[in-house]
């Protein structure tokens, strides 16, 4: 069929996990069919879709102008948007331009476990009860729909970054998923359906697609796909659920996803991911990739990590004392208010980042990090709520939170100069109320904590810090809020 004169437009254009949407915009491209690529941020990944011949627009999902400009002129929508809590009323707001603009279809990208909720029967995870949510809100849109329920990626963590750190500890793959079965896809396989879809969506519209990987078996049997694709043993190990939990909070990821990833866990333990569909097939006309053809493309990532035996001495444990300065501000603004502002400067750590850097793509985790930290130069990697703990055991109302947060760039330089830096990085800082209109702030003033290791680099950061942390708090404290997005 001949590609339609109007642009097909494609959201989650340079998304994250597997890479969904920017694979569509490609197959799009090779096909011929004219593309506007809907992003949140200009940036080199922007540039990637451009040098395909796509036009982007930068804009964001949640705002109504943005997504009805993006889709103005647009007969074909492709709505995708990775893991977020604002997923709801991004698809809202879609499918709202969508009927006011007469689009001639809507592909969406769902997941496959709505198949089985109802308004009786949810997950825990917010992501997808919204995933439902959206489905039940575009039924009875009337628009021409076309529903895409993929079951979990071969590119989710679980199979990919996860797996990577295990196989190259010790060649295992360690998730507790019991005796439960899965058939994971790859990314690629739901970006060409879709595309498809797309290119041609009469005979699609009003259709559910179930997309899974060629097989479902239990974690043995993935392992054994593993085992054959790299040419040495694989196995699976069944974590205990709390174990591999806590493990995961380590990780410090982001709740809305951290919750996610918890419950895709319980659901394939209880054999909520045993699905096979030929959905892939019938559509393409070939079956979806295996586990083993997908890990073969990918063998480098699964290369176990060189092993360093060193035969040496036990050396006396050395005691070395330091003298931290501890700040104390106290600032006449109401906690509520003061937190709020703190927030709104801090950016947040990209889990995503850390895995990349980790996999050896230093330059492009890199240029992420820069983008995660907020306008103080900070980002958070993880809040704790203090003040909860306390009123759960005592009678005391008052609220306090502890922030771990630094700025990644900047740790990565000075552990290149004294590796112990990493004890004191990311820095802490306590904030607590102390009456209704005031709070208070404590932390260690950086220099004084690295300035013990008699680094000249390392001081020079560590000084920079000490600025950085007080002009974050009087901004706070004036109630200085960034710019809104444009």
């Amino acid at each position: 069929m001949a590609a339609p004169s109007s642009p097909i437009l494609v959201t989650g254009a340079s998304g994250r996990v597997g890479g969904v949407g920017r694979s569509i915009v490609e197959l799009l491209r090779q096909r011929g069919a004219s593309v506007r690529a809907f992003v949140h941020h200009d940036d080199e990944r922007a540039e990637r879709l451009r040098s395909l011949g796509a036009e982007v627009f930068v804009g964001d999902l949640t705002r109504a102008e943005d997504v009805v400009e993006a889709t103005r002129g647009c007969r074909r929508v492709y709505l995708g948007m990775g893991v977020s809590p604002d997923y709801l009323e991004a698809a809202v707001l879609m499918a709202a331009a969508a009927r006011e603009l007469d689009v001639e279809v809507l592909v969406n990208i769902s997941q496959m476990t709505v198949s089985q909720m109802s308004l009786s029967s949810m997950t825990e995870s917010r992501q997808q009860r919204q995933h439902w949510m959206v489905e039940r809100v575009l039924d009875g849109s009337g628009l021409p729909v076309v529903e895409v329920r993929p079951t979990v990626f071969l590119e989710n963590p679980f199979f990919s970054a996860f797996a990577e750190e295990s196989i190259a500890d010790d060649d295992t793959i360690r998730l507790p998923f019991g005796g439960g079965r899965t058939s994971p896809i790859a990314a690629r396989d739901v970006a060409e359906v879709v595309a498809t879809i797309l290119e041609s969506p009469a005979s699609h519209v009003g259709r559910v697609y179930e997309l899974t990987g060629p097989v479902s078996q239990d974690m043995n049997g993935v392992a054994a796909e593993y085992a054959r694709a790299l040419g040495r043993p694989i196995t699976w190990v069944d974590v205990p659920f709390d174990e591999w939990s806590r493990s995961l909070r380590a990780r410090l990821l982001p709740e809305h996803l951290e919750s996610h990833l918890l419950t895709m866990a319980r659901l394939h333990a209880i054999g909520r991911y045993d699905r096979s569909s030929s959905d892939v097939e019938r559509i393409l006309g070939r079956p979806a990739t295996s586990v083993r053809d997908f890990v073969a493309a990918n063998a480098a990532r699964f290369a176990r990590r060189p092993i360093r035996r060193e035969t040496a001495a036990a050396s006396p444990a050395r005691a070395r004392d330091y003298t931290a300065r501890r700040i104390d501000r106290a600032f006449d603004v109401p906690y509520e208010r003061f937190v709020r502002s703190l927030a709104s400067l801090l950016g947040r750590m990209d889990p995503d980042a850390l895995h990349r850097l980790r996999a050896g793509n230093a330059d492009e985790a890199r240029r992420e990090l820069a983008k995660r930290v907020g306008p103080s130069g900070f980002a958070i990697f993880q809040e704790l709520d203090h003040g909860a703990l306390v009123r759960a055991f005592t009678d005391r109302p008052a609220r306090s939170t502890l922030y771990v947060f630094g700025n990644a760039l900047l740790a990565i330089e000075m552990t290149k100069h004294v590796a112990e830096v990493g004890l004191y990085v990311p820095l802490r800082m306590f904030v607590e109320e102390m009456t209704p209109t005031s709070v208070r702030v404590t932390y260690d003033l950086p220099s004084s904590i690295l300035g013990q290791f008699g680094s000249a680099p390392v001081n020079v950061v560590a000084r920079d810090l000490d600025r950085k942390v007080e002009a974050l708090l009087t901004d706070a404290a004036a109630g200085k809020r960034p710019p809104p997005r444009q």
